[in-house]
């Protein structure tokens, strides 16, 4: 398949099996909480705001690549449902912010 073809590629995903987009969805969630999680563990203040940074970015590559190639509505529609998930689980799972630290 020449990758340049995007006619062949729209194709290809046309004919995907659906663990295939399955896989594909899970990874992007995952890898949307993992870095959300990083980005707050890492942040000295405003523990909420990087992982939402994290999370927005995510979703805006998410959306990118719906516009540019076609995906099953279930795809798109669960992305949506989970980022908002996404979010809230990774700033569960964040450490308390301890006022007295580094006094």
């Amino acid at each position: 398949m020449n990758p340049d073809d995007q006619a062949a590629f729209t194709a290809h995903l046309a004919t995907m099996p659906f663990a295939a987009w399955a896989l594909a969805w899970g990874s992007e969630i995952l890898g949307a909480f993992l870095g959300a999680l990083t980005a707050g563990r890492i942040a000295d203040s405003k523990k909420k705001w990087f992982p939402a940074g994290m999370v927005l970015l995510a979703v805006a590559g998410s959306v990118s690549n719906w516009v540019a190639f076609p995906y099953p509505v279930w795809f798109i529609v669960g992305q949506l449902v989970a980022y908002p998930f996404v979010f809230l689980a990774a700033t569960k799972f964040l450490p308390p912010i301890n006022p007295y630290e580094g006094v």
